[in-house]
């Protein structure tokens, strides 16, 4: 069943080298993510995303450049292939209006391609520096921080005049968003530091819960951050224990801090408690005897809010796995999820089904309209398959205008081939995007574990295959491997 024109087996044959690209970059993501999560040093993890673009596509030559607030100036913070003295003499470069790529990049906070250092404007003060070393090409992007403020530039050089293809901008902004992430966790990790130096100051100037408790477990004070986290006044917290505000599911760990700590040992755990209003809270607690007179008399507790630790985390998580534009999973998750429900379904002998499908002509709308409503066109797309499927079933966006649907069960095939059906009726109606009216229609291709392949690769070249074979007879239709 594979394609039999010219123009699409070269269509496949992208797709192949697409689809590998994206691999590299989804494992790429993940190996830093491991960085950031054992709280490596910045420039280490930033000059770990330098060599992996450099890598993934030959030619370009990369840096990150950090923004200093106070002097308005850039200076680089990681590259791999620049020399240094061209960092040299760029480091301290003042951001402006017209300042080569990445100065006007983070004076206007916004994406600046210069295909021709040369004969460029906003080079022509600078030109001189990179033309002595063979640069003749740079697309600067602003680092922006979670409220938009600029941070840095990432800047990509290349020894030829160019412009940013729709392959590359997908790579780019792929890394940028995975700097903005390391800068924001570097942030907070620092952060987290002194928040820990602040222990010294048990109470009021403490920015963490600090509270004392009798033998028994009842307030005996708090300051301040103690009595906004719970929601309650000091005079009612004396009416109450530490245990009371414990979630069920934690009381035995708790119990077991306690008793470490009534042995006269400082101890530490992560626990949740429910404050006055109902909202759960994870801590990190840490009870630390009192000791008077050889006596413990009591406990000091300090407690860590940890909310914004397990929402960074969540998101470190949410862009491992979903796509940012449509919210969708990503290709990381959906080869995970298919691996798991074809070894789930050969034990008891039932069969998972894939749908394979992409925009027609969605390229012409890019070209035609811009990158912006092409988003917009993939986000509607992506909210119409969601209401094609239920909630079991999993749509995720492979990458570029290219979706697959995810389902198991013993009528797998013929609920794919309702979901393809409802599919295409979904986009009789045109879509609005951007205030522009596109008539929309999807390629589909269905593969079973039966007979498109029992492992994750095979049936989603068997899924994409039939897709191919329907864009060859006509597109706007769906076909069964």
């Amino acid at each position: 069943m594979e394609p039999t024109s010219h123009s699409s087996l070269s269509d496949f044959d992208h797709l192949v080298k697409l689809n590998l690209m994206r691999e590299k970059m989804i494992q790429g993501q993940r190996h830093i993510l491991k960085h950031i999560l054992r709280g490596e040093p910045l420039k280490l993890v930033l000059d770990h995303i330098i060599e992996m673009v450099e890598d993934l596509v030959p030619g370009w030559i990369c840096s990150i450049m950090l923004l200093d607030q106070e002097k308005n100036s850039l200076y680089v913070i990681a590259n791999r292939s620049l020399p240094q003295h061209y960092v040299d003499a760029v480091n301290g470069s003042l951001i402006g209006a017209a300042s080569g790529s990445c100065g006007t990049a983070a004076y206007r906070n916004e994406t600046i391609i210069v295909d021709d250092i040369a004969r460029h404007p906003f080079w022509s003060k600078e030109k001189a520096i990179p033309l002595a070393i063979g640069l003749r090409s740079c697309w600067s992007y602003p680092v922006r921080s979670s409220d938009q403020q600029v941070l840095g530039t990432f800047a990509i050089y290349q020894r030829v005049t160019a412009s940013p293809m729709e392959d590359d901008e997908e790579i780019i902004m792929t890394f940028t968003r995975l700097i903005e992430l390391v800068l924001e966790q570097t942030k907070l990790r620092l952060e987290n530091i002194q928040n820990e130096q602040r222990y010294k100051c048990l109470f009021d100037n403490n920015t963490d819960a600090v509270c004392s408790f009798d033998l028994e477990g009842s307030f005996l004070s708090a300051n301040q951050v103690t009595l906004e986290m719970l929601g309650y006044t000091l005079e009612g917290l004396h009416l109450m224990t530490g245990r009371s505000f414990v979630v069920k599911e934690d009381t035995e760990q708790v119990m077991k801090l306690i008793h470490g700590a009534h042995l006269g040992s400082s101890v530490n755990g992560d626990i949740r408690i429910m404050n006055r209003f109902g909202r759960i809270i994870p801590l990190n607690m840490t009870l630390i005897p009192i000791i008077v007179n050889e006596k413990i008399e009591g406990l000091f507790g300090i407690a860590k809010d940890f909310t914004q630790i397990y929402e960074q985390q969540a998101k470190i998580h949410r862009l491992a796995y979903y796509d940012l534009l449509t919210g969708l999973p990503n290709r990381r998750m959906l080869m995970e999820r298919l691996s798991e429900a074809l070894t789930e379904v050969r034990a008891v002998d039932r069969t998972v089904s894939l749908i394979y499908l992409d925009i027609d002509h969605f390229k012409s709308v890019n070209d035609r309209y811009g990158h912006h409503v092409g988003d917009a066109l993939l986000q509607q797309f992506a909210e119409r398959l969601n209401r094609c499927t239920f909630e079991d079933e999993i749509a995720a966006r492979m990458g570029g205008d290219e979706f697959t649907i995810l389902l198991t069960g013993e009528r797998s095939e013929t609920r794919a081939v309702a979901i393809a059906e409802a599919v295409l009726l979904a986009f009789e109606e045109p879509v609005l995007a951007h205030g522009i009216e596109l008539t929309v229609t999807p390629s589909i291709g269905i593969a079973t574990s039966k007979r498109g392949g029992e492992d994750v690769d095979t049936l989603i070249r068997s899924a994409d295959t039939a897709m191919y074979t329907v864009k060859t007879s006509g597109r706007q239709n769906y076909h069964i491997y």
